[in-house]
């Protein structure tokens, strides 16, 4: 669905020179689609760019600006970029590079060349109007500027518009002292035709003009002073004829307005302004009528957002006004901006949406192709090093509406029509959209015709709806083709089936379709199951498959007969085809069929045909023969007459005969093919034998060597003694186990825990810690019986390794080599005991030689038979309990029974029978309340009822009950809460604290103010202002959380807060959980800025800014309100004769440019100083002589060559010679030079410097 508020941008990429920008990916936000970067165009290495300006001259753009890259001052520099954004030039345009600064361009196009207008200072009686006509192709036609406006003082901030027959020039006069708005006509050839034309003068200062025209007339507006305000005034101009002499108010808020813009929508005007009425500066608007008419008094607020929105400029795309305006609603920097309203004053995008980022906070302009797409101009911001920042001229390009386009094409016919509307193509086949719509495309085919596909940008869509986003201009391409009918028809006794691809055709029940032009159709034929296929006739001819192509009406019959149906199969597990089928009359029917598969294994045959079948073994196989409806090894040949059934036998050409040596014996097995010997290893060895008719018989002897025997054979049809005889019908496997005659017998006699004994049988007599007479040679498969006799203090345990055993018999059969064990333990273990105090419990444990207490070292251990079963009981001392035991085979209570396997120790603990619980109630900021529970009765500060003892491993429940005023905030040393009930299982001695706080805190409110600024504070229970403080405070309930908003007095804005738990803008959120007080801080929303042009030695120069326009010893034009926390740009404007010199009170510098941030009241002086002084030499003295430096050729009694004009701030090197020898040279005077070396004079101010000559003395000199 269409988005209604979208916008798409597309950026100008940084060229430094020639050739296109490289595109990147568009970003998407709620209310444009925004180009992921910005930048410059054509920056300098050093110096700013500003006051951008830029025109349309219906193929590409025009953007000019101030440049000052020469580092002499600036010049009027442009760049033609394309209607997407795209840089056109490989080097800027150099318009205007004349003696002064070149500044506040203006442009306009007349159809066939542009007309950039601009402030110029290369005049001696101040700062004059020049234009140039520039050709879309970037040719400056009038490279010295036409002089539009070159009266008294100063004309500044030019701007321009077409009317359909001239340029209508406008600009800020100051000829009078006050600023009034005048204009001038110049004919598209550069002829200026009237030059004196007054469109406003009125009372005190009208400044600041805009223009733009419509239907042979303009409307020119300014900034008005004339009461007092500044208001938005306008006027319109029709040829050399003020229509609204006495100006038509357009707004007069009683705020301060100004930098207004002006666009026409072809009938009527939106004239677009700074508004201060919010507190801050805002964007508004009007629309004006082309009679003049204000259609919105109180005027649009196209932004309103927080903190300054500023230097809004306007141009009609075609369906709306497209507003854009540098904005600080991030509270931090300025970006660029832009918004839409509608001719009929809807605001649509009532937030705006970002153009660009690091915008300078002045400096922007907007011009459209007229068809949707306008290209924004704006100053950036731009760091050439931590202490040096410029401002950069940047372009973005923005679609406002683009262009869907849809083409129907082939031979059928059919319309599309979209959603939301705008095509229904036939008829309307291209509509404009915002950017970005989505739209969807319909087509719709016309009967006798079908949609067949799209191209163009639907050509991912398929075959349904196309649904596409409208971000740039778009052709969807609709293709619609005829449909013509394909009949199928069949014939014979047989039965079949034929369907096509694609689909439409299945033919039994459907036998014609309709199918669109050029289709390619394949029918295929499926015979049923007792049937044959035999052959198309018609548009297809043959067996194969019958391939259609829809260009007209097609026919096609298909011929089917009855048949019989032939199976094939193989036997014998090898490898091998079946191949043949039908030898006619008809001849369908074909098989090829390869062992393991039954893929063309069965054919239907039509009655009466022959059939040949032929066998073909694969590699290592052999055929075998038919079965079913063939016998023999030759071809299988017969006539179809019934279903037939046929099997071929294809079986391998060899079967491998395996033999297998094992038992661990040695010898070998012999026979046809085998000889294989093993050594006591395992041995395979293997032969193939050939598959014949009958099978082979094949015979086998095994040997076994002399300490070895046959044991067995496996695997053979027939045995005999050493033989062996198979029948080689497939593959076998043999075994013969040779074994040795004799195995080792290993008997091991183990004792644990000094246990043992004696093992002793045939060949064995085995002792505990012996290895003498513990193993035997046995005969295999002799069975043997082994006896275990115990030591004196050792008892027999078990036996491991027997075939079977009774009591201390074992009993072994000598199968392979075994090993026996025998275990041998002690008769008796030691059982220790072991009574644990905890806590001061304790008691006595007892049993069969056992009499044991904690810390006893007596009656706690003794001897026990093993394998016997004792039981041990503890007793408790009064006031103990017995907790646990541990070490017990099993227990029950204060029994544990311990089984004798081995020594044991085991262990009683006992506690007390009670634990003492002790419970602490505290206070937290005069919260008070009571714990009790049993035998408990505790409140804070209290000595009794805070304790009481409770039985080892009882479970106790307190409560908490806060006192009036109070609340129960939280437990600390409890088992388990659940509000104010504490749980405590008392294993050993707890501690137990419950804390109480007050069930409110209070909240306390303050305000601060700076510079006289003010406010109030609202919230539950608060409305605090400066003269009610009593609303200041209230009581809070503990935890809770309130939120409070601060309001700023008219002439004030909302600082900041200190003290809350969180802000959100002008909302402070406080959470109460101990006693709070909350600072909101008001400062003015405006603060004064003051400059001073400082001149000396008869030096001038201007100060140029927002609303200043200052010269040494001016009233006006020197002070102008600023909205709190704005940036302001001034710029010092050395008059001619004269060089600006620094800056004193400006937050930053860049030449003769001064950035101040307004966070209060500030004062900025520039010094202008003269760019020459006059230095003078003068000699003195008695003597003679000369002096000389540069432009100084002085000597005495001459006055020629003794004066000379030197730059400002230049150093001149003074040398002085005596005129004879009889002349001297005693010194400097003035100048800050002395001695009678070189004077070095810096002249920094007119100076005179003297040399003094004398006579040398000698008496030759004297007269």
């Amino acid at each position: 669905m269409r988005k209604p508020s979208l916008v798409l941008l597309t950026m100008l990429l940084a060229c430094e020179g020639a050739g296109s920008p490289e595109r990147v990916t568009l970003e998407s936000t709620d209310s444009a689609v925004v180009n992921g970067n910005q930048a410059s165009v054509f920056p300098p290495p050093t110096g700013s760019q500003s006051s951008p300006a830029v025109a349309f001259d219906g193929t590409s753009h025009l953007v000019v600006w101030s440049d000052a890259r020469g580092g002499a001052g600036q010049d009027l520099h442009g760049a033609r970029v394309s209607a997407a954004g795209v840089l056109l030039d490989p080097a800027p345009l150099v318009i205007s590079a004349g003696p002064g600064d070149e500044i506040t361009a203006a442009v306009a196009f007349d159809g066939t060349n542009y007309l950039v207008v601009w402030q110029d200072q290369r005049g001696s009686t101040g700062r004059d109007v020049y234009g140039a006509r520039v050709s879309p192709d970037g040719t400056v036609l009038d490279p010295g500027g036409i002089a539009i406006s070159t009266a008294a003082e100063h004309q500044v901030e030019p701007a321009v518009a077409f009317d359909g027959t001239s340029y209508l020039v406008v600009w800020e006069d100051r000829r009078g002292g006050l600023a009034d708005v005048r204009g001038a006509r110049v004919s598209p050839n550069g002829s200026v035709l009237a030059s004196e034309l007054l469109i406003s003068g009125a009372p005190l200062h009208q400044t600041q003009p805009a223009v733009a025209c419509a239907s042979g007339a303009c409307l020119v507006a300014w900034r008005d002073g004339r009461a007092g305000g500044p208001d938005v005034y306008g006027a319109r101009v029709a040829g050399a004829s003020v229509v609204d002499a006495g100006g038509l108010p357009i707004s007069r808020a009683g705020s301060s307005q100004g930098r207004p813009a002006v666009a026409s929508d072809g009938s009527g005007y939106l004239v677009v302004w700074n508004d201060t009425r919010s507190g801050t500066s805002d964007v508004y608007g009007s629309r004006v009528g082309a009679d003049g008419q204000i259609l919105d008094l109180s005027g649009l607020a196209i932004t309103a957002e927080a903190d300054a929105q500023q230097s809004p400029e306007v141009a009609f795309e075609g369906a709306y006004y497209v507003v854009a305006w540098h904005d600080r609603r991030s509270g931090v920097a300025f970006d660029a901006h832009a918004a839409r309203v509608t001719p009929a004053g809807a605001v649509v995008d009532p937030s705006g949406f970002l153009v660009g980022t690091g915008a300078a906070g002045t400096g922007t302009s907007v011009a459209s192709d007229g068809a949707g797409r306008v290209l924004v101009a704006f100053g950036g911001l731009h760091s050439l090093d931590a202490l040096t920042t410029v401002t950069r001229v940047r372009t973005q390009a923005i679609t406002i509406r683009a262009e869907l386009a849809v083409s129907l094409i082939g031979n059928g016919a059919g319309s599309v029509a979209s959603e939301p509307a705008g095509i229904a193509c036939g008829d309307a086949c291209a509509a404009m959209f915002d950017a970005p719509t989505v739209v969807t495309l319909t087509p719709s085919a016309a009967p006798g015709s079908e949609f067949v596909g799209w191209s163009g940008a639907c050509s991912q869509a398929g075959l349904g709806p196309c649904t596409l986003t409208v971000d740039e201009s778009r052709l969807a391409i609709a293709r619609f083709s005829p449909l013509y009918p394909l009949t199928v028809a069949r014939t014979g006794l047989g039965t079949g089936e034929v369907i096509s691809n694609p689909a439409g055709i299945v033919c039994g029940a459907t036998c014609t379709a309709q199918l669109v032009e050029g289709t390619l159709v394949t029918l295929s034929a499926t015979p049923g199951g007792t049937s044959v296929f035999a052959g198309w006739s018609g548009a297809c001819s043959g067996m194969e498959t019958c391939v259609v192509a829809m260009d007209a009406a097609q026919d096609v019959t298909a011929s089917f007969l009855p048949g019989y149906r032939l199976a094939v199969s193989t036997t014998g597990g090898s490898a091998g085809t079946v191949s043949g089928g039908s030898t006619g009359p008809v001849g369908a029917g074909t098989i090829s069929c390869s062992a393991g598969s039954t893929a063309g294994c069965s054919a239907v045959v039509a009655t009466g045909d022959g059939v040949t079948l032929r066998a073909a073994p694969g590699q290592d196989a052999v055929f075998k023969g038919w079965t079913g409806g063939c016998t023999g090894l030759g071809d299988c040949t017969f006539a179809m007459s019934s279903a037939k059934n046929v099997t071929a036998s294809f079986q391998p050409a060899t079967y491998e005969v395996k033999v297998t040596l094992s038992g661990g014996g040695a010898g070998s097995v012999a026979g046809e093919g085998i000889s294989c010997t093993t050594t006591g290893t395992t041995t395979i060895c293997a032969t193939a034998v050939a598959n014949t008719t009958p099978y082979k018989v094949l015979t086998l002897t095994a040997a076994p060597d002399a300490d070895s025997i046959l044991k067995a054979w496996y695997g053979c049809s027939s045995t005999s003694g050493n033989a062996c005889t198979i029948t080689v019908s497939g593959p076998r496997n043999v075994t013969a186990s040779i074994q040795p005659s004799k195995y080792l017998l290993s008997v091991s006699s183990a004792g644990t825990y000094g246990g043992g004994g004696t093992v002793a049988g045939p060949g064995i007599d085995c002792t505990t810690g012996s290895t003498t007479g513990c193993s035997a040679p046995i005969d295999n498969g002799a069975t043997v019986t082994l006896t275990a006799t115990p030591n004196a203090s050792s008892i027999f345990k078990r036996w491991t390794g027997c075939s079977s055993y009774s009591g201390a018999t074992c009993t072994v059969s000598m199968t392979n080599a075994r090993s026996v064990t025998a275990a041998f333990e002690p008769a008796q273990y030691a059982l220790t005991v072991s009574a644990t105090e905890v806590y001061g419990g304790t008691g006595t444990v007892t049993g069969p030689g056992i009499a044991c207490s904690p810390g006893a070292t007596t009656g706690c251990s003794a001897p026990i038979a093993n394998g016997e079963t004792v039981t041990l009981t503890a007793t408790p001392n009064a006031g103990a309990i017995l907790k646990r035991w541990t070490g017990c085979s099993s227990y029950s209570g204060a029994t544990c029974t311990v089984s004798m396997s081995s020594a044991r120790s085991v262990t009683a603990a006992f506690e007390p029978a009670e634990y003492a619980l002790t419970v602490s109630a505290t206070e937290s900021y005069g919260g008070t309340g009571t714990v009790t529970g049993p035998g408990i009765a505790c409140s804070p500060g209290a000595t009794t009822g805070c304790s009481a003892p409770v039985a080892n491993g009882g479970t106790v429940t307190l409560v908490a009950e806060p006192a009036p005023g109070s609340l129960f905030k939280s437990w600390v040393g409890c088992s388990s809460t659940s509000g104010a009930s504490c749980t405590v299982t008392l294993s050993t001695p707890r501690t137990v604290t419950a804390t109480f706080m007050p069930s409110e805190y209070p909240l306390a409110v303050t305000l601060s103010g700076t510079y006289g600024a003010s406010g109030s504070v609202s919230g539950p229970g608060i409305s605090c202002t400066a003269d009610a403080a009593s609303d200041c405070s209230t009581a809070v309930a503990n935890g809770a959380t309130v939120t409070l908003v601060a309001e700023p007095a008219p002439g004030s804005i909302f600082k900041s807060w200190v003290g809350c738990s969180s802000t959100s803008g002008a909302a402070c959120t406080v959470t109460l959980s101990s006693p709070r007080t909350v600072t909101a801080s008001f400062a003015p929303s405006e603060f004064t800025l003051t400059v001073t042009a400082s001149a000396i030695y008869g030096a001038n120069g201007t100060i140029t800014g927002p609303g200043l326009s200052c010269t040494p010893g001016a009233s006006t034009g020197c002070t102008t309100a600023v909205a709190n926390g704005a940036t302001v740009s001034l710029v010092a404007e050395p008059a001619p004769g004269s060089v600006f010199k620094s800056w004193t009170g400006c937050s930053s510098t860049s030449g003769a440019v001064c950035s101040i941030t307004m966070t209060a009241a500030r004062s900025a002086t520039a010094a202008f100083q003269p760019d020459t002084y006059q230095l003078t030499v003068t000699t003195s003295g008695t003597g003679q002589g000369s002096v000389d430096g540069a432009g100084i050729a002085c000597s005495t009694g001459a006055t020629a060559g003794c004066t000379a004009s030197v730059e400002a701030g230049a150093t001149v090197t003074l040398t002085a010679t005596p005129r004879t020898a009889c002349d001297t040279f005693t010194g400097w005077g003035g100048g800050s030079c002395s001695g009678t070396g070189p004077c070095n004079v810096t002249m920094t101010m007119a100076k005179t410097v003297t040399a003094a000559f004398g006579k040398s003395g000698d008496p030759l000199c004297a007269p």
